[in-house]
């Protein structure tokens, strides 16, 4: 098996700057974005799946997680699984990975993960097992960076990004906001002649028409604005106090989105523990 490491590259207070006065826009967003509980910690180890039209992003692999997206595959599609996200190394983490990874590879000869360094061991105790995934390059993005974002994917839909604290990773979902329907009146007032025309400006490109510049802004109506979704995990107790300084980071790096939803892969007992919960009612339930 081929194995290929790579360090995402790490966001630089320039780039900060840069990433805010960027376009979130996408005139390719899909129709439908989900997200599927897959475990919540009883029957299975937590994991959750977010599914578009294109490809689904899956975060955390317990035992029994493979079986479940074979069972539902009518509605989850295998062949659209490439990227796997662990928001920990424990072993309730990805004790279903690897037979993912073998399953995977029948269908595919590239597959994405994104984790701790740690992972490293973890593939190589693994490797002997894995023997019959030949034909599969396992790609491992290593996430360690305390306290720095980094960009992981940008796509039609999301920026996804990623943020460790100690042996924890929380990942940043940012939907790209739908580019707006092109207004066919302003486009005859302006003269602009069906056909390719309406096609550049809907790929937000400027045009020219008798000498005059129109750009896409002059002609598409408002765009459907994205929301911003965190995934977490606290894994203990001595966590908190650093943990809710790490979370309050989130609000610079979602580009003035609001959070929609935040995914707790958390023990009952920190969950249930009063400045946790503190920390939670802080957020708008809405």
């Amino acid at each position: 098996m081929s194995i290929v490491y790579r360090l995402s590259r790490l966001l630089s207070p320039r780039a900060v700057v840069q990433y805010k006065n960027r376009t979130m826009l996408s005139n390719n967003v899909s129709a439908r974005i989900n997200m599927i509980v897959m475990g919540n910690g009883a029957m299975m180890q937590p994991s959750v799946i977010v599914t578009s039209d294109k490809t689904n992003y899956l975060f955390n692999c317990g035992e029994g997680t493979q079986r479940m997206i074979i069972e539902h595959n009518k509605y989850l599609k295998l062949g659209k699984l490439q990227n796997v996200f662990f928001t920990g190394t424990s072993y309730e983490n990805w004790s279903g990975f690897f037979g993912l990874v073998l399953t995977v590879a029948e269908i595919k000869n590239q597959f994405s993960f994104y984790g701790s360094k740690r992972f490293e061991k973890i593939v190589q105790m693994y490797r002997q097992f894995l023997q019959s995934a030949s034909r599969v390059e396992l790609e491992h993005i290593v996430t360690d960076s305390v306290g720095t974002v980094i960009d992981l994917i940008d796509d039609d839909d999301f920026l996804i990004r990623s943020l460790s604290h100690k042996q924890s990773t929380a990942y940043i979902l940012i939907a790209k906001d739908k580019i707006g329907r092109l207004l066919i009146d302003k486009c005859k007032q302006l003269n602009i002649p069906p056909g390719p025309k309406f096609a550049a400006l809907k790929n937000g490109e400027t045009i020219e028409i008798a000498g005059k510049i129109i750009q896409p802004k002059d002609v598409l109506g408002a765009p459907e604005p994205g929301a911003a979704i965190v995934i977490l995990e606290c894994p203990q107790s001595d966590y908190l106090n650093d943990f809710y300084e790490k979370v309050e980071n989130f609000t610079p790096y979602v580009h003035g989105k609001q959070i929609e939803l935040i995914v707790h892969m958390t023990p009952a007992k920190i969950a249930n523990d009063s400045n946790y919960q503190s920390w939670m009612n802080t957020f708008d339930s809405n």
